[in-house]
């Protein structure tokens, strides 16, 4: 039966979280278990909540989902996450092994650094006549760099070599602060160099060979130089270095061992330690102990290898960039990536899925409080922008959280999944997953990847944030202009004591058909407001005609016949509608083309006028004139039968007809 574990990591561990997966991964080469790796990426530089956002990818997981976990304790940096990931799993009943720290209740798997590092002080000082030394460290407060140091120091000092704070000098872990050091003191060799700089990692010890190289140095003949670590990098560059080797594929082999010990037998606690060893390398004079030159012989195609999957990375960074900001609206992210981002991945990444809390596009910033709660980074059901899993596309909206990403299942052969979260500042955004790849960490692959989706979902926020910006402006807009046409209309019915609310009612009638006949929302918003202004042109006819009582002279009625025209050109100022004077204008055309003003036939007749023509006449029909009380409803229905095809669009005379059978208590009239 396969196991499901957990392993949480600081991903600036690098080459050492790829050899611990490597050595667990080699446990099981039948495909026994599958491995999720939940990264962080924080720095001791970055501010506690910072920290804590991107920490928060611990608290992803259900841990009653697995069947072990492991806390890589190296790097992790926030004082909450081993403690509470602890809880967790004890909570959940879930074997836990601790790497790197050591906690009394818990099973751990750590290294003996003593052993090795002595042995390279003493390797440098029996074997290449080492007896001044600068040490490179790290920070003054970090712990593994003091303890080499104490290492170092006490070595010397047992062959009877001084060593003090002369001999130290704080990197701070930055390569620069290196250069500087070098420049200062030894740029114009006025300053005899140590016999040895022994560096605190390999990290710093890389950088200061190289620039020990631009000043013109030779190693080993000039200084030798080393390192702690034995980094991949150390070992092809030259010279390789002389170094410490912390084993860390050893380290996830015997957690794959104890994983299995404890899934027997959960009440059990073992300790298990595992020894450095030393290293020599041609750094310190050793010239290809370790087979440098064949190693260097191989790095093509590795790196060739590497730089296919870094390739087909950045291609993918690139098109998620493209898809996502292309996405006006928040909606249209999730199939958008599904057509064209996933599409693109290719078979290098067979898994790839990002998932976003909900409070994302409403553009709420959680700050991350002290402590740790899941629900404050994770909600329970995050929306699905992209996910593929095993190269399928799949296509749900949503997740929910406690299955971790969409299309899971238990197959033949083991995999390992990378999750980490997507913190823009200290708010989480949602969390990143994708397959894992041999050199993910040691080469930053995956930390390149977060970075540039950290990177677009921040952009992202602006797209967001200047569109929810223009929806408001149109909403106040489009709320003032009705506003207006409603008073405009409120000011053209009051011109006619026997029309007031005629308008009004016309523009109800005219969405209601509008919405009828399949109409969008803001096309049947346009008609109602075209059905407000459609008599506009009134305010320009003498008050003496619009209020006569009695029949209208030839003279008269074609004043009257004017109000279209003197609408149109009233309301063609109103250039964010042109839909107002468009109904204002064509109102009166009929279609048989008989009309006014241009007598336009048939479809040739604006749409929203024709709509607007048959509410007009059935209100004009049930209203009180100055002249005639409203018309019986069954004459009013044979008038609109009869205009049908003649006066009306038959569409839409049809719907205005079955508005009226439907209405049998007659309640669609001026009361």
């Amino acid at each position: 039966m396969k196991i499901k574990v957990a392993l949480f990591v600081n991903g600036w561990n690098g080459e050492n979280v790829d050899n611990f997966i490597a050595g667990f991964n080699g446990s099981f080469l039948n495909g026994e278990a599958d491995l999720f790796v939940f990264t962080s990426y924080s720095t001791s530089v970055n501010s506690m909540n910072t920290r804590d956002a991107e920490d928060s990818i611990y608290l992803l997981p259900d841990m009653s989902f697995f069947d072990a976990a492991i806390v890589y304790g190296d790097g992790i940096k926030s004082e909450w996450a081993i403690p509470e990931l602890v809880r967790r799993c004890k909570a959940a009943d879930v074997p836990v092994i601790l790497q790197g720290v050591d906690r009394e209740d818990t099973s751990t798997v750590n290294v003996d650094s003593f052993l090795g590092m002595k042995e390279l002080c003493k390797h440098i000082i029996e074997e290449h006549a080492v007896k001044e030394v600068i040490y490179i460290a790290g920070t003054p407060d970090n712990a593994d760099s003091n303890f080499r140091m104490n290492i170092l120091k006490e070595t010397l000092e047992e062959h009877g070599y001084s060593f003090g704070e002369e001999n130290v000098f704080y990197a701070n872990w930055d390569p620069l602060q290196i250069k500087s050091y070098l420049d200062n003191n030894y740029a114009d060799r006025s300053k005899k160099l140590p016999d040895a700089f022994v560096c605190a990692n390999d990290q710093m010890a890389t950088f200061l060979v190289l620039f020990l190289d631009q000043l013109g140095y030779k190693l080993p003949e000039d200084v030798i130089v080393t390192g702690f670590d034995n980094m991949e990098e150390g070992k092809f560059c030259y010279p390789s270095l002389a170094t410490v080797d912390q084993r860390y594929m050893l380290q996830g082999e015997e957690c794959a061992k104890l994983v299995v010990e404890l899934m027997h037998n959960k009440k059990l606690i073992r300790k298990r330690i595992i020894p450095c060893t030393s290293v020599p390398g041609e750094s310190c004079g050793c010239m290809n102990r370790n087979g440098e030159d064949l190693l260097r012989k191989n790095i093509g195609k590795l790196w060739r290898d590497e730089r296919y999957i870094s390739d087909n990375l950045s291609r993918a960074e690139f098109q998620f960039d493209i898809c996502f900001t292309a996405s006006v609206r928040y909606e249209d992210i999730h199939p958008g990536m599904n057509e064209n981002f996933l599409a693109s991945l290719g078979e290098v990444n067979p898994d790839f899925h990002i998932y976003l809390n909900p409070q994302y596009k409403e553009l709420e910033y959680l700050n991350a409080p002290e402590g740790a709660s899941q629900e404050i980074y994770f909600s329970s059901v995050m929306d699905t922008i992209c996910a593929k899993t095993d190269g399928v596309i799949y296509r749900e909206d949503t997740l929910d959280t406690r299955n971790l990403f969409l299309g899971y299942e238990e197959g033949s052969k083991g995999k390992t999944y990378i999750f980490t979260s997507i913190a823009i500042s200290t708010f989480v955004a949602g969390y990143l997953v994708i397959n894992y790849m041999p050199s993910a960490f040691r080469r930053r692959q995956f930390f390149e990847l977060k970075e540039s989706v950290d990177e677009t979902l921040d952009k992202y926020q602006n797209t967001l944030d200047n569109y929810k910006k223009a929806i408001r402006i149109k909403e106040q807009t489009e709320e003032f202009l009705k506003q207006t046409v409603e008073a405009l209309a409120t000011a053209v019915d009051a011109k006619d004591s026997y029309t007031n609310g005629h308008s009004n009612r016309v523009a109800l009638y005219a969405r209601r058909i509008a919405a009828d006949a399949g109409m969008t929302k803001e096309e049947c918003d346009d008609v109602y407001l075209a059905g407000l202004l459609h008599d506009v042109g009134k305010i320009g006819i003498d008050n003496s005609i619009i209020n006569k009582k009695g029949k209208l002279t030839e003279e008269e009625f074609a004043v009257i016949k004017l109000h279209p025209t003197l609408g149109g050109q009233i309301l063609s100022k109103i250039v964010m509608s042109q839909s107002l004077a468009i109904g204002a204008y064509y109102h009166h055309e009929r279609y048989d083309g008989t009309g006014y003003p241009e007598k336009l036939k048939g479809e040739t007749i604006p749409r929203i006028a024709r709509i607007i023509a048959v509410a007009d006449a059935y209100d004009a029909m049930t209203s009180k004139r100055s002249y005639r009380d409203v018309i019986p409803q069954e004459k009013v229905r044979a008038e609109l039968v009869k205009g049908i095809g003649t006066q009306f669009d038959p569409e839409y005379a049809k719907i205005m007809i079955r508005f009226m059978d439907a209405d049998e208590e007659y309640a669609m009239r001026e009361l």
